[in-house]
Protein backbone atom coordinates (compact mmCIF):
# COMPACT_ATOMS: atom_id res chain seq x y z
CA UNK A 1 0.00 0.00 0.00
CA UNK A 2 2.78 2.34 1.05
CA UNK A 3 4.86 1.72 -2.19
CA UNK A 4 0.85 2.40 -4.40
CA UNK A 5 1.04 5.90 -2.50
CA UNK A 6 4.46 7.14 -3.22
CA UNK A 7 4.35 5.83 -7.23
CA UNK A 8 1.23 7.69 -6.88
CA UNK A 9 2.85 10.65 -5.02
CA UNK A 10 5.99 10.92 -7.27
CA UNK A 11 3.78 10.57 -10.56
CA UNK A 12 1.99 13.31 -9.53
CA UNK A 13 4.53 15.58 -9.14
CA UNK A 14 6.35 14.44 -12.08
CA UNK A 15 2.70 15.12 -13.86
CA UNK A 16 2.59 18.79 -12.62
CA UNK A 17 6.52 19.16 -13.48
CA UNK A 18 5.32 18.95 -17.32
CA UNK A 19 2.40 21.30 -16.48
CA UNK A 20 4.80 24.11 -15.34
CA UNK A 21 8.37 25.47 -15.63
CA UNK A 22 11.19 26.15 -13.32
CA UNK A 23 10.13 29.53 -12.66
CA UNK A 24 6.12 28.21 -12.00
CA UNK A 25 4.72 29.57 -14.73
CA UNK A 26 2.12 27.08 -16.39
CA UNK A 27 3.88 26.36 -20.21
CA UNK A 28 1.53 25.60 -23.40
CA UNK A 29 3.31 23.26 -26.08
CA UNK A 30 4.30 26.22 -28.71
CA UNK A 31 4.40 28.95 -26.57
CA UNK A 32 8.20 29.12 -26.05
CA UNK A 33 8.29 30.32 -22.54
CA UNK A 34 10.07 28.77 -19.54
CA UNK A 35 11.81 25.78 -18.42
CA UNK A 36 15.74 24.55 -19.46
CA UNK A 37 14.78 22.50 -22.85
CA UNK A 38 16.00 25.63 -25.33
CA UNK A 39 13.38 27.25 -25.49
CA UNK A 40 11.10 24.46 -26.53
CA UNK A 41 8.14 25.18 -24.85
CA UNK A 42 8.92 22.58 -22.43
CA UNK A 43 10.50 22.19 -19.14
CA UNK A 44 12.80 19.25 -18.00
CA UNK A 45 10.66 16.17 -17.42
CA UNK A 46 12.79 14.78 -15.03
CA UNK A 47 12.56 15.08 -11.23
CA UNK A 48 15.03 13.04 -8.75
CA UNK A 49 15.32 9.64 -10.49
CA UNK A 50 11.97 9.91 -12.24
CA UNK A 51 11.51 10.54 -15.83
CA UNK A 52 7.99 11.33 -16.65
CA UNK A 53 8.93 11.10 -20.30
CA UNK A 54 9.88 7.49 -19.57
CA UNK A 55 6.17 6.44 -17.97
CA UNK A 56 5.29 5.02 -14.93
CA UNK A 57 8.59 2.68 -15.80
CA UNK A 58 10.70 5.73 -14.31
CA UNK A 59 8.79 5.84 -11.51
CA UNK A 60 9.19 2.18 -10.60
CA UNK A 61 12.57 2.39 -11.28
CA UNK A 62 13.42 4.83 -8.23
CA UNK A 63 11.50 3.61 -5.74
CA UNK A 64 13.28 0.01 -6.80
CA UNK A 65 16.62 1.98 -6.16
CA UNK A 66 15.41 3.75 -3.19
CA UNK A 67 15.02 0.01 -1.72
CA UNK A 68 18.62 -1.40 -3.19
CA UNK A 69 19.89 2.19 -0.93
CA UNK A 70 18.04 1.63 1.95
CA UNK A 71 15.58 4.60 2.20
CA UNK A 72 12.09 3.56 3.42
CA UNK A 73 9.39 2.06 0.93
CA UNK A 74 7.17 0.93 3.23
CA UNK A 75 8.54 -2.28 4.03
CA UNK A 76 11.53 -3.28 6.22
CA UNK A 77 15.07 -3.41 4.12
CA UNK A 78 17.58 -4.83 6.49
CA UNK A 79 16.01 -4.38 9.75
CA UNK A 80 14.54 -8.41 9.91
CA UNK A 81 15.70 -10.81 12.04
CA UNK A 82 17.12 -13.97 10.23
CA UNK A 83 14.83 -16.19 8.46
CA UNK A 84 11.40 -13.91 9.11
CA UNK A 85 11.01 -12.64 5.93
CA UNK A 86 10.40 -15.38 3.58
CA UNK A 87 6.86 -16.66 4.04
CA UNK A 88 8.05 -20.51 3.38
CA UNK A 89 10.03 -20.15 6.26
CA UNK A 90 8.55 -17.85 9.14
CA UNK A 91 6.99 -19.54 11.93
CA UNK A 92 3.32 -19.79 12.59
CA UNK A 93 2.87 -21.75 15.52
CA UNK A 94 3.10 -25.27 14.44
CA UNK A 95 5.32 -28.15 16.52
CA UNK A 96 7.52 -29.08 13.61
CA UNK A 97 10.73 -27.09 13.81
CA UNK A 98 10.48 -24.33 10.62
CA UNK A 99 13.24 -24.03 8.12
CA UNK A 100 15.42 -20.87 7.70
CA UNK A 101 16.40 -20.03 11.27
CA UNK A 102 12.97 -18.86 12.28
CA UNK A 103 13.08 -21.14 15.35
CA UNK A 104 13.79 -19.28 18.15
CA UNK A 105 9.90 -19.05 19.25
CA UNK A 106 9.35 -22.04 18.47
CA UNK A 107 11.84 -23.09 20.61
CA UNK A 108 10.12 -21.10 23.36
CA UNK A 109 7.24 -23.34 22.47
CA UNK A 110 8.81 -26.39 23.06
CA UNK A 111 10.47 -25.67 26.22
CA UNK A 112 7.16 -24.79 27.09
CA UNK A 113 5.39 -28.13 26.55
CA UNK A 114 8.27 -30.15 28.36
CA UNK A 115 7.73 -28.23 31.38
CA UNK A 116 4.49 -29.73 31.57
CA UNK A 117 4.50 -33.24 30.35
CA UNK A 118 5.14 -34.69 33.96
CA UNK A 119 8.65 -35.54 32.65
CA UNK A 120 7.52 -38.58 30.06
CA UNK A 121 10.35 -37.37 28.07
CA UNK A 122 13.00 -37.90 30.75
CA UNK A 123 11.39 -41.42 31.60
CA UNK A 124 12.56 -42.20 27.60
CA UNK A 125 15.91 -40.38 27.49
CA UNK A 126 17.36 -42.46 30.31
CA UNK A 127 16.04 -45.60 28.72
CA UNK A 128 17.51 -44.84 25.63
CA UNK A 129 20.84 -43.50 26.76
CA UNK A 130 21.09 -46.39 29.41
CA UNK A 131 24.18 -47.58 27.60
CA UNK A 132 25.67 -44.39 26.02
CA UNK A 133 29.76 -44.20 26.73
CA UNK A 134 30.27 -41.19 28.78
CA UNK A 135 33.26 -38.69 28.88
CA UNK A 136 34.31 -40.37 32.24
CA UNK A 137 34.90 -43.28 30.21
CA UNK A 138 31.56 -44.80 32.02
CA UNK A 139 28.34 -45.73 30.19
CA UNK A 140 24.96 -44.76 30.55
CA UNK A 141 22.75 -41.59 32.46
CA UNK A 142 20.82 -42.09 35.07
CA UNK A 143 16.98 -40.97 35.41
CA UNK A 144 18.09 -38.17 38.12
CA UNK A 145 20.94 -36.80 35.84
CA UNK A 146 18.52 -36.40 33.24
CA UNK A 147 16.32 -34.47 35.21
CA UNK A 148 18.57 -32.37 36.51
CA UNK A 149 19.87 -31.48 32.73
CA UNK A 150 16.00 -30.50 32.21
CA UNK A 151 15.38 -28.70 35.58
CA UNK A 152 18.65 -26.37 35.08
CA UNK A 153 18.02 -25.96 31.62
CA UNK A 154 13.82 -25.43 31.28
CA UNK A 155 12.49 -24.97 34.43
CA UNK A 156 15.03 -23.43 37.06
CA UNK A 157 15.26 -19.65 37.61
CA UNK A 158 19.14 -18.59 37.51
CA UNK A 159 21.18 -15.44 38.89
CA UNK A 160 21.99 -14.54 35.19
CA UNK A 161 24.68 -11.66 34.77
CA UNK A 162 25.32 -9.75 31.80
CA UNK A 163 28.25 -9.02 30.90
CA UNK A 164 27.01 -6.14 28.57
CA UNK A 165 25.06 -4.28 31.19
CA UNK A 166 27.90 -3.46 33.63
CA UNK A 167 27.22 -7.42 35.23
CA UNK A 168 23.98 -6.62 36.26
CA UNK A 169 22.13 -9.90 37.60
CA UNK A 170 18.55 -10.76 36.47
CA UNK A 171 17.03 -13.65 37.98
CA UNK A 172 15.06 -15.58 35.40
CA UNK A 173 14.60 -19.04 32.93
CA UNK A 174 17.55 -19.55 30.57
CA UNK A 175 16.58 -18.24 26.85
CA UNK A 176 15.26 -21.06 24.73
CA UNK A 177 17.58 -22.33 22.29
CA UNK A 178 16.47 -24.34 19.66
CA UNK A 179 19.79 -26.70 19.31
CA UNK A 180 19.28 -27.77 22.58
CA UNK A 181 15.63 -28.29 21.53
CA UNK A 182 16.45 -30.28 18.44
CA UNK A 183 19.14 -31.98 21.17
CA UNK A 184 16.52 -33.05 23.50
CA UNK A 185 14.45 -34.53 20.55
CA UNK A 186 17.14 -36.38 18.57
CA UNK A 187 17.67 -38.25 22.68
CA UNK A 188 13.80 -39.03 23.14
CA UNK A 189 14.66 -40.58 19.26
CA UNK A 190 17.36 -43.06 20.82
CA UNK A 191 20.02 -41.05 17.74
CA UNK A 192 21.70 -38.73 19.95
CA UNK A 193 25.13 -37.08 18.65
CA UNK A 194 28.16 -36.46 20.15
CA UNK A 195 27.32 -33.19 20.72
CA UNK A 196 23.86 -34.11 22.35
CA UNK A 197 25.83 -35.95 24.87
CA UNK A 198 28.27 -33.20 25.15
CA UNK A 199 25.39 -31.07 25.54
CA UNK A 200 24.15 -33.18 28.64
CA UNK A 201 27.43 -33.51 30.51
CA UNK A 202 27.65 -29.59 30.29
CA UNK A 203 24.29 -29.17 31.56
CA UNK A 204 24.60 -31.62 34.63
CA UNK A 205 28.00 -30.45 35.64
CA UNK A 206 26.61 -27.15 35.37
CA UNK A 207 23.56 -27.84 37.86
CA UNK A 208 25.50 -29.61 40.03
CA UNK A 209 28.27 -26.68 40.42
CA UNK A 210 25.18 -24.91 41.49
CA UNK A 211 24.08 -27.65 44.25
CA UNK A 212 27.68 -27.08 45.82
CA UNK A 213 27.92 -23.27 45.03
CA UNK A 214 23.80 -21.71 45.28
CA UNK A 215 25.20 -18.05 45.60
CA UNK A 216 26.97 -18.27 42.19
CA UNK A 217 26.18 -16.15 39.00
CA UNK A 218 25.36 -17.45 35.56
CA UNK A 219 28.87 -17.02 34.34
CA UNK A 220 30.51 -18.77 37.04
CA UNK A 221 28.50 -22.10 36.77
CA UNK A 222 28.61 -22.04 32.98
CA UNK A 223 32.65 -21.33 33.30
CA UNK A 224 32.75 -24.74 35.63
CA UNK A 225 30.74 -26.83 33.11
CA UNK A 226 32.86 -25.95 30.52
CA UNK A 227 35.66 -27.51 32.26
CA UNK A 228 33.65 -30.94 32.53
CA UNK A 229 31.98 -30.27 28.94
CA UNK A 230 32.25 -27.19 26.62
CA UNK A 231 29.43 -27.96 24.37
CA UNK A 232 29.55 -24.58 23.15
CA UNK A 233 32.46 -24.96 21.15
CA UNK A 234 31.68 -28.68 20.15
CA UNK A 235 30.22 -28.45 17.32
CA UNK A 236 29.04 -25.10 14.59
CA UNK A 237 26.60 -23.37 15.08
CA UNK A 238 25.88 -21.32 12.59
CA UNK A 239 26.33 -24.23 10.13
CA UNK A 240 24.25 -26.57 11.80
CA UNK A 241 22.22 -29.15 9.96
CA UNK A 242 18.31 -28.55 9.61
CA UNK A 243 16.29 -31.10 10.55
CA UNK A 244 12.42 -31.31 10.51
CA UNK A 245 12.00 -32.48 14.21
CA UNK A 246 8.87 -32.28 16.00
CA UNK A 247 8.39 -31.70 19.78
CA UNK A 248 5.08 -33.31 20.28
CA UNK A 249 5.44 -36.22 18.21
CA UNK A 250 8.95 -37.58 18.21
CA UNK A 251 10.09 -40.49 16.23
CA UNK A 252 9.83 -44.00 18.86
CA UNK A 253 12.60 -45.96 18.46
Amino acid sequence: MRRTLKLLLLLGVAFALRRTGGDGTTNRPGDGAGGNNGGSGRPSQKHGSIDASQGTGSAHNAIDTEAQQGRPTGGYQDAQRPGSGDADTAYTGGTSRPRGGDDWDWAEDAYSHWRNNNDEDVDLITDNLADAPRQDGSTGFTREEIALMKDNVMRNIHPIDDKYEDGAVTDKRFDADPEIAAAWIRMQEDRPTQHDIALLEHEIAEARYWQEHPEAVYSEAHEAANQVSDWENSFDRDNAPYEAVDYSNPRRP
